[in-house]
């Protein structure tokens, strides 16, 4: 794809989310970690990765709009939720 796609999508603008969704893959973001083929951000990572605020991520997933998982005290967001929330802008 050579252009990026201009406007906005139930509220977020498309440009920002295909940076986003593209960033996924790409080595310099956040490595995260992968536990049985399963990719996890801490809040940190994901707000990187999300282009936003580690607040925001944190009360996205209080919200039920992220999905994560609790290890031990810690929590991580799926690779999967943040691409789909990009996708549709719902969790």
């Amino acid at each position: 794809m050579t252009e990026e796609k201009k406007g906005n999508y139930k509220g977020i603008k498309m440009d920002q989310a295909l940076k986003a969704l593209k960033a996924l893959n790409v080595s310099s973001q956040p490595e995260g970690m992968t536990i049985e083929g399963v990719k996890l951000y801490n809040f940190d990572e994901a707000a990187q990765v999300m282009g936003m605020s580690r607040r925001t991520v944190q009360n996205y997933y209080y919200a039920n709009k992220l999905t994560g998982r609790k290890l031990g005290r810690k929590i991580y967001i799926l690779a999967e939720s943040i691409a789909e929330y990009l996708r549709t802008g719902k969790g």
